[in-house]
């Protein structure tokens, strides 16, 4: 099942402004990112609701400093809920990865990013949150009830919070909603992957 309405890939190396020996695969400063950025921009907003970016940083060197410039404001908007519904993963970190991590860090902010060991949390992340996601990312789609059960906890209320709060972080996506045999109702998650 494709949680997400669209799909679309927005590759930083080809979005670069080009040099005479082609697109520059470096980026150190704001004025590096700024344009790019200002493109990835335009392709966030463009997404219809449920849709999904994957920022690809195949190619890309990129300093700290032009990290924040690139996703800064992508990431606040979607976390403040001015980009409802829509989600961004990154891709290719291999050679940018710690700059990413730094930002992310110092900005108290979270992104999913794809590795080779799989999908994981990058950022500000608190443990909780890393081994929820982590466990999302197992199952096709998860529940509160399924959260509370294989984590143990004190009540379905923590489990609840859980997912409450990695879908504020834009890393799981509600889904629907099943009504339950004895009455009530619940929530249906997906890990963004």
């Amino acid at each position: 099942m494709n949680p997400f309405s669209a799909t679309v890939r927005f590759s930083i190396l080809e979005a670069a402004p080009s040099t005479p020996s082609g697109p520059a695969a470096s980026l150190f400063t704001y004025d590096d990112a700024e344009p790019i950025e200002r493109l990835l921009l335009d392709e966030l907003n463009s997404l219809p609701e449920g849709g999904l970016l994957i920022v690809d940083f195949d190619g890309v060197r990129a300093a700290s400093e032009a990290a924040r410039q690139l996703l800064r404001r992508p990431l606040l908007r979607l976390f403040s809920g001015e980009l409802k519904d829509r989600y961004l993963v990154l891709d290719h970190l291999e050679k940018c990865r710690y700059s990413v991590d730094a930002m992310l860090e110092k900005e108290e902010l979270v992104a999913v990013a794809r590795t080779a060991e799989g999908p994981l949390l990058r950022g500000a992340v608190e443990g909780v949150a890393a081994e929820t996601y982590a466990y999302a990312v197992a199952h096709d789609e998860v529940t509160a009830k399924m959260v509370f059960d294989h984590f143990e906890l004190q009540g379905l209320a923590a489990a609840t919070n859980r997912l409450t709060n990695l879908a504020r972080l834009g890393v799981i996506r509600r889904t629907g909603i099943r009504s339950l045999p004895a009455g009530g109702r619940e929530y249906l998650y997906v890990a963004i992957q």
